[in-house]
């Protein structure tokens, strides 16, 4: 089984506040992410378009009734990788770390229980096997088969100016919701 992609180059999409002025392709540290550790910069990213609002909205049910006014930008990028990616949608990758190539749970809403072994997944895909990222499926949208990525600092490059993107409507029968029970 091969779970690492090497020599990508990908055409990435990122939404990104009004408010915020951040370039699109900036990585960021957070504490808490699904990936990340503090002091391991990321960009999350996705495939399509529709997924990057479904992500946002997911997070957000109470704007799905919003869409039309909500201010957010779409941005339309490349980036190749340096280091091998690797590949948790792919069959068995992700066994040795509870993962499923179905992976993630759209139901585990407690970020405690739904992350801890993805953190443990970065720390060694960065740390131990120097890798440049993960590619993920996405539960947020429910037709799409696209996937996201999480792409980690150094190891990759943004190779075309961001592109400003019309923001597509997401039917909100379309968006997997958290689990409230």
């Amino acid at each position: 089984m091969d779970c690492w992609r090497s020599g990508l180059d990908l055409s990435v999409f990122r939404l990104v506040p009004q408010s915020k002025s951040y370039p699109p392709d900036q990585p960021y540290a957070s504490v808490g992410g699904r990936f990340c550790d503090k002091g391991i910069a990321t960009l999350y990213v996705t495939e399509d378009p529709e997924v990057a609002v479904a992500e946002y909205l997911r997070w957000n049910p109470e704007l799905i009734d919003f869409q039309p006014m909500l201010r957010l930008r779409l941005f339309r990028f490349s980036v190749s990788t340096t280091e091998p990616e690797f590949d948790l949608t792919a069959e068995d990758c992700g066994t040795q770390f509870n993962l499923s190539s179905e992976w993630p749970d759209p139901e585990a809403v407690d970020p405690e229980v739904r992350y801890v072994d993805t953190r443990r997944l970065a720390r060694w895909v960065f740390f131990d096997e120097g890798g440049a990222g993960i590619k993920f499926k996405s539960a947020a949208h429910r037709s799409s088969s696209a996937a996201n990525h999480v792409l980690f600092t150094d190891r990759w490059a943004s190779t075309s100016v961001p592109e400003r993107m019309p923001l597509p409507m997401i039917d909100p029968t379309e968006i997997v919701l958290f689990s409230t029970n």
